[in-house]
C-alpha cells in the first residue's frame, strides 16, 4: 500500500491498482497507521463528486449552502466516501471554506457569468477571509458584474455614485450590485483615476460635448492627479478645458476677472466659479496674460482688420489701445516682425517690418502728416494716442 500511494503521487500508478487502493480504503474495517495515513492523505487515490482522482488533502466536505455556491470550484468527496464520516475524520478532510476556494470560484465567473451573484453571496458570508493576499488576487480577476451585465475585475470597476455614473457614462465601468462595503474591500474605485477622467474628456471632446458638471469634474481631475503623485499640469498642452463652446489647452487659457473683456473675444477666458478657476490654474491656465496670450490677442486684431478690408472698427481700435496700455507692463515680449499690430491714424495695422521700411512713421508733425495724407503719400502715420506712440518707439 505504501508503494502504491507513492506511485500515485508520482503519477505512475496503474489504473487498476489505483482502483484497488480506492476499494481498500472504503472497507469498513480498514486500519491506517499514522505513517500510511500521511501517505494516503497526499495521494490521489479517492474520487471527488465529478469522478476525478484527487488526494484527500484536496477534498472539502462543506456545509450544503457553501458547497452549492462553490460547485466544481472545490473537490467535494464522491457519495460513497461522503457517507463514511469516520474515514473523513481520519483523513482530516476539511469542512470550512478557504481563501483558495474563493479564488477558484472567482476564476470561473468570467466563463460562467451566472455565478457572479453566488460569488458575491459567498464573499459576503466569508468576509473574514478577505485578507491582503486574497484581496490582491481577486482585485485583478474578472469576477463582478457591472451595470452593463459584463463581468469585470474589481480594480477596473467604480462604485455606483452619481458622479461616477455621470462622468464615466459607461455602465461597463460601474459595479452593478449594492454591496458597497464589499466592493470597497475588493478594490473598486470610489473616484476615477486621472487617466480615466482624461479619457472621458477625450470622448466628450470628440462629440463636441461639454464635461458633466464642470464645477465638480475639473476639481476632481486635479485631486486625482495629486493623489497619484502626477504633475497636475501634465496636460497643459492638451485640449482639456471647455470654454466658449469648445476645448482648449490650459496654456492657451486665461482665468481673469477685471481685464477679461479685453481678452475674451480673442482667447478662451474663464470668469465665474472660483472652484473651476482654481482647478483651471492648477491644470495650467494662467491668471495673468503671458507672452503667448499677448501674441494671440494681437494676432486676433490682425485677423479682425483683415476681415474688414484691412481696417479695424472704432471699437476695435479702442480695444487695441487698451491692449497697448496693458501690454506696456510686458516689455520682454518678442513680437514677430511680420505681425500687423501697430495702429495707424486711419485704423489700418502695420508690422515692425513696415516700421523699419518707413511705411509707417510716427506722427511727430501733424500738419505735415495731414499734407502727406492729402497727396496720398506712400506711407502711413502712427495713431496719436500716447500708448500707441509708446508702442512705436519700443
Amino acid at each position: 500500500m505504501t508503494d502504491a500511494c507513492q506511485r500515485a503521487q508520482a503519477g505512475t500508478i496503474d489504473p487498476g491498482e489505483r482502483q484497488a487502493v480506492h476499494r481498500w480504503l472504503l472497507q469498513p474495517s480498514i486500519k491506517l497507521n499514522s505513517r500510511l495515513l500521511a501517505l494516503v492523505r497526499r495521494a490521489p487515490v479517492v474520487k471527488d463528486r465529478q469522478g476525478e482522482w484527487v488526494a484527500p488533502v484536496d477534498l472539502a466536505m462543506l456545509p450544503a449552502r457553501d458547497a452549492a455556491l462553490l460547485g466544481d470550484a472545490v473537490h467535494a468527496p464522491a457519495s460513497e466516501l461522503a457517507r463514511r464520516s469516520d474515514l473523513l475524520r481520519r483523513l482530516n478532510v476539511r469542512r470550512k471554506v478557504t481563501a483558495p476556494d474563493l479564488l477558484a470560484l472567482a476564476e470561473r465567473v468570467a466563463a460562467s457569468p451566472d455565478r457572479a451573484e453566488p460569488f458575491e453571496e459567498l464573499l459576503g458570508r466569508h468576509s473574514a477571509l478577505l485578507r491582503p493576499a486574497l484581496v490582491k488576487a481577486l482585485a485583478g480577476t474578472p469576477c463582478l458584474r457591472s451595470r452593463s451585465g459584463a463581468i469585470a475585475a474589481p480594480e477596473d470597476l467604480h462604485l455606483a455614485t452619481v458622479s461616477n455614473i455621470e462622468w464615466l457614462d459607461d455602465d461597463a465601468r460601474i459595479v452593478g450590485g449594492s454591496a458597497v462595503s464589499l466592493y470597497r474591500k475588493l478594490g473598486c474605485l470610489s473616484e476615477p483615476r486621472a487617466d480615466t477622467l482624461y479619457a472621458a474628456l477625450a470622448e466628450r471632446r470628440a462629440a463636441n460635448a461639454p464635461p458633466p458638471r464642470p464645477e465638480d469634474f475639473y476639481p476632481a481631475l486635479v485631486e486625482a492627479l495629486k493623489a497619484e503623485g502626477a504633475a497636475v499640469s501634465r496636460w497643459s498642452t492638451e485640449p482639456i478645458l471647455y470654454l466658449g463652446g469648445s476645448y482648449h489647452a490650459p496654456e492657451d487659457c486665461l482665468v481673469l476677472q477685471g481685464s477679461a473683456r479685453l481678452f475674451s473675444a480673442a482667447l478662451p477666458v474663464h470668469r465665474g466659479s472660483e472652484a473651476v478657476a482654481r482647478a483651471f490654474e492648477s491644470l495650467g491656465a494662467s491668471n495673468v496674460a503671458r507672452p503667448r496670450h499677448w501674441l494671440a490677442l494681437f494676432g486676433w486684431f490682425q485677423d479682425r482688420a483683415a476681415a474688414h478690408g484691412g481696417v479695424l472698427t472704432r471699437s476695435e481700435q479702442t480695444a487695441l489701445r487698451e491692449a497697448y496700455r496693458r501690454h506696456l507692463f510686458h516689455p520682454a515680449l518678442e513680437v514677430p516682425a511680420d505681425l500687423r499690430f501697430l495702429l495707424s491714424t486711419t485704423g489700418r495695422l502695420f508690422s515692425q517690418t513696415d516700421l523699419a521700411a518707413h511705411r509707417l512713421v510716427e506722427n511727430d508733425y501733424p500738419a505735415l502728416a495731414d499734407g502727406l495724407e492729402a497727396i496720398h503719400a506712400p506711407m502711413a502715420f502712427g495713431d496719436l494716442d500716447e500708448h500707441s506712440r509708446t508702442m512705436l518707439r519700443r
